[in-house]
């Protein structure tokens, strides 16, 4: 089993912008623009493609705490939700910078400069709080050129503290240049940013599948507290049934990954219907059942998870 890692990022990050229906793809908005924005700030290729994934997953704690994405502001309490995130990645190899960028995604600029972390990793940290903050606000309903204008209004009265004032520049300069802000708008059109890229060369084994997989199954189970470990659970009786019907390696690697999956649709289920203790209505009963056509949905298309999907 081989799959591109930038693939299954996506799956993460799809699934969290179907956690609340006002997100929209805010996720991949924010991975998009902040990776452009790192591109043209010239941080390194490494750090560009970090700032893409960190975007599209920063608020991937907000999930596991039972926090309400749609609720979540920049004048509460968003750290908690942030060390979340970052103590999910952290022990991931090769997402190290990105566990960081996640943890510190809300951290002011001026905390930034002084925390004692490589300066580059601080940019790419004030980049995804800076690029959140402005995806937050843009009413996608309403023309573009008012709201631009109070956003950057705004975020200048936070220059040098909240925000850096390089990314208020620069912000201020791409507004003027349509094709720039492609992300803020059609993330689908336009992720295929110079981070996109380089990602797409990158292959996780079976074993990195496997354990990103793993992550993935925390933060469908934390979503109610009726299900800590269900989703590992069902991966290792799935494991061991297809060890008895004598399925091959690969199959076998497919039926634990569908275990550890098989409810991230569920992300999509308001937690009022996940935690209510009596008896579902034939209504809710309705959107609890789909959630595994959507999580069909999440899983589609991506190469080599097409036996996982099925």
């Amino acid at each position: 089993m081989q799959v591109r890692l930038i693939d299954l990022i996506g799956v993460l990050s799809r699934a969290l912008d179907l956690v609340s229906r006002t997100l929209g793809k805010h996720h991949a908005h924010v991975g998009c623009m902040a990776a452009r924005m790192a591109g043209r700030m010239n941080l390194s290729p490494t750090m560009q493609r970090d700032v893409l994934l960190a975007g599209m997953l920063h608020d991937v704690g907000a999930v596991a705490l039972h926090i309400e994405l749609e609720s979540l502001g920049f004048e509460k309490d968003v750290h908690t939700h942030a060390r979340a995130g970052k103590l999910l990645f952290a022990d991931f190899a090769g997402l190290e910078d990105v566990a960081h960028i996640i943890g510190d995604h809300h951290t002011h600029w001026d905390r930034l400069l002084t925390s004692g972390m490589p300066h580059e990793l601080a940019v790419a940290a004030g980049i995804v709080n800076f690029v959140d903050f402005v995806d937050v606000r843009l009413d996608r309903g309403k023309p573009y050129g008012g709201q631009f204008a109070h956003i950057l209004e705004a975020a200048r009265k936070e220059s040098g503290r909240k925000f850096n004032p390089d990314c208020i520049r620069l912000f201020s300069e791409m507004i003027e240049e349509p094709d720039a802000l492609k992300g803020l708008f059609d993330p689908d059109e336009c992720l295929y940013t110079d981070a996109y890229e380089r990602l797409e060369q990158v292959t996780l084994n079976a074993w990195e599948v496997l354990g990103l997989c793993g992550l993935f199954a925390q933060v469908i189970d934390f979503r109610s507290r009726f299900t800590a470990t269900h989703s590992r659970g069902v991966a290792v009786v799935a494991q061991d049934l297809a060890r008895h019907f004598h399925f091959d390696v690969d199959g076998r690697q497919a039926m634990y990954v569908a275990g550890l999956l098989h409810d991230i649709g569920k992300l999509a289920v308001p937690n009022r219907l996940l935690e209510k203790p009596g008896k579902l209505d034939e209504d809710e009963f309705l959107v609890v059942q789909d959630h595994a056509m959507v999580g069909e949905f999440i899983l589609g298309g991506v190469a080599g998870l097409e036996l996982v999907c099925e």
